[in-house]
């Protein structure tokens, strides 16, 4: 997608982080999406391993719970929740049509 990209946040210590990521990294490649992996502790995960750290935009964003996706509106420059919590390659997929950009 041009318009849309997704931010990733996760904790290095939290397992349901480490069992999305393969699936965060599964929409990524299927339908070619940026994602920016940002990680809340310091510490990386192992599909995302170009992670950033996070400067604080998970507060600023009121992300309470890990993992996270975001959706970055290039168009707009706006940031909204897509995702809490683990999900499917399905639900995602579902989430990503209803917003038009598949």
């Amino acid at each position: 997608s041009n318009r849309y990209g997704l931010f990733f946040y996760f904790s290095s210590n939290c397992q349901y982080c480490h069992l999305f990521a393969p699936i965060v990294k599964m929409f990524q490649q299927k339908y070619d999406w940026d994602v920016m992996a940002i990680s809340v502790d310091g510490k990386g995960i192992k599909e995302f391993p170009d992670y950033r750290t996070d400067n604080g935009s998970a507060v600023e964003n009121k992300i309470e719970y890990f993992p996270a996706l975001m959706l970055f509106d290039a168009h707009t420059n706006t940031l909204q929740p897509f995702q809490y919590g683990f999900s499917t390659l399905d639900a995602l997929e579902e989430k990503a049509n209803l917003i038009d950009t598949i």
